[in-house]
């Protein structure tokens, strides 16, 4: 089954490819942010160095700008891909529906097939364009981080990697009863 999914990835490989790299140099200007505000305010403002305060306030405007045309980049570009996978998929599904005997349709109702080939589409190509690029900024962030938090005060990083797991369990937890609650839903469609 991943195999089948990965498969839709191949003919936008070079876009892929793309927005991973776009996605990249965001979460890698997240991390440098924080870093250039804090040289401002714990060395160049105290010392008076008001030229580089001005130089680096400039970086950091850059920085932002440079940011944000990435984030337009991954999020329009990446919703292209991201609808050109739904329509092959959807494609490959009315296939599939056509080859299907008539006692399927017989046993299964229109609504459901409906809702379940509407609702489901959306949700996995979402999935398709939004997790990869989600995961790996999300990750590259948090590790980046976490090493700029172990270089500046390895304890307060300790505590705050100590209570990561933490934070997941939640994560997880709440993931569990928004899926539950994404089910009923999906099901009060498709019986609408």
């Amino acid at each position: 089954m991943l195999k089948r999914f990965l498969s839709y990835y191949r003919p936008h490989k070079r876009l892929f490819a793309m927005d991973m790299a776009a996605s990249l140099a965001v979460s890698l200007m997240g991390v440098f942010y924080p870093i250039i505000t804090r040289l401002m305010l714990s060395d160049l403002i105290p010392n008076r160095r008001y030229r580089l305060v001005v130089v680096y306030g400039l970086c950091l405007l850059l920085i932002y700008f440079v940011r944000m045309l990435l984030n337009f980049f991954i999020q329009y570009q990446g919703h292209m891909m991201g609808v050109q996978m739904q329509a092959q998929m959807r494609s490959d599904l009315f296939a599939h529906l056509e080859r299907l005997p008539f006692s399927f349709f017989d046993t299964h109702e229109t609504g459901k097939i409906m809702s379940r080939l509407t609702n489901d589409l959306t949700d996995v190509s979402e999935l398709a364009h939004h997790g990869p690029e989600d995961l790996f900024i999300s990750a590259v962030t948090i590790l980046g981080a976490l090493a700029v938090m172990f270089c500046l005060r390895w304890e307060l990083a300790l505590v705050l990697l100590l209570l990561l797991p933490v934070l997941l369990a939640v994560a997880l937890r709440r993931r569990r009863q928004m899926s539950a609650a994404s089910r009923a839903a999906k099901q009060k469609t498709g019986t609408i």
